[in-house]
Parts: C-alpha cells; structure tokens; sequence
C-alpha cells in the first residue's frame, strides 16, 4: 500500500495535534486489515507502536491515552490518531463520490445541511455524507449512542472546514481528492 503524503501533510499541517495516514490500498487486502495498517503508520508517527484490536462491538480499542479513528474505501484506507489530551475524541471517514446518487442523498441529507452553492452536487452528497460518518465516529466514544442521518447537521465551508452538530458540536476538515473525499473532526471545546 502506497502512502499519499500531500493528503497526510495537508491534515498534520492545519490540525496541530493530529497524525494520519492515508494509503492507497491494493484491493486485495482486506477492508480490516487495510485500516489497521494505516492506522498503524499515523500511531507511529505519534511515536506509538500498537496493535489496534475491535471491541465486541466493532470499535477500535485505542492505547492508554490516544484517541483515533479508521476509515476505508475500494481504493483507500484512512487513519488519525492523537493524544487523549489533545483531543477527547477523533472521527473520519473517505468516501469516493462516484457512488452517490440521488436515492442515497434523499437518507442521508436533510434540508438543515449547508454548502457552499458552487460544489458539484454529488461532491457535496459524499461530503455530507462523509461528515455525518466521521461525526458517528467522533461521538460514539463519548456520548454512546447510535444516530441517524437526520440526527446532526453538517455545515460545509468554503475553505476546506466544516462543522457538524448533534448533541455534541465538532469541527474539522475536508480535503477533496480526484476519487475520493475524506474529513476528520474533532469535538469543540465548550
């Protein structure tokens, strides 16, 4: 798996605190197996070596005092990781937009989310529906609940950040990509 460092450089660079990695994965390899060795390569990066193993209910189970996030496409394999004390908790996800269509926006937008007016619809159909999986990620540690589509609203700046609010509020990035969309949030601090 090839890593792509203008994607990795581009979250190190505007999240202080985080590291990723973001790889182009050979399909071959297993949805699992592909996050945890991006996920691998983000913790080493943050000086960290460790196995990443799931909970009974699928979550990763993260070192003492890290917090990160996995995520995965056909072509992709996604993962941040930080220190607990930089962040309470982490969410992304990578989408290929290719994928989404008119029927998977009517489940997954609602008429509370917002983008700039200029972005491609299916651009910002993945964008939405990516920050709604990375905000799932994000609050599941935290406040342990399931959510909906409809549950949070996501808010798509012109400059690569975003918003996103449920009972929680976070705040993040996104990076566009030829094939792919990818965003990372953090919880804002109250």
């Amino acid at each position: 798996m090839k890593p792509i460092l203008e994607v990795e450089s581009f979250f190190e660079k505007h999240i202080a605190g985080l590291f990723c990695a973001f790889l182009e994965r050979d399909e071959r390899v297993r949805d699992f197996v592909a996050g945890r060795e991006a996920v691998g390569r983000a913790l080493s990066k943050l000086g960290v070596k460790a196995k990443i193993p799931k909970a009974e209910t699928g979550e990763p189970l993260w070192p003492q005092g890290v917090v990160g996030s996995i995520s995965h496409s056909k072509r992709y394999a996604f993962g941040v990781v930080a220190l607990k004390e930089r962040f309470s908790s982490l969410g992304c996800d990578v989408e290929d937009p290719a994928r989404f269509n008119h029927r998977i926006a009517e489940r997954v937008v609602s008429e509370k989310d917002r983008w700039p007016t200029f972005m491609e619809e299916r651009i910002a159909w993945a964008l939405v529906f990516s920050a709604k999986e990375a905000f799932y990620k994000l609050q599941y540690p935290i406040l342990r609940e399931s959510l909906g589509f409809r549950d949070v609203r996501v808010i798509v700046g012109e400059n690569g950040r975003l918003k996103v609010e449920g009972k929680i509020r976070s705040s993040g990035l996104f990076y566009q990509g030829p094939d792919f969309v990818i965003v990372v949030l953090y919880p804002e601090v109250p």
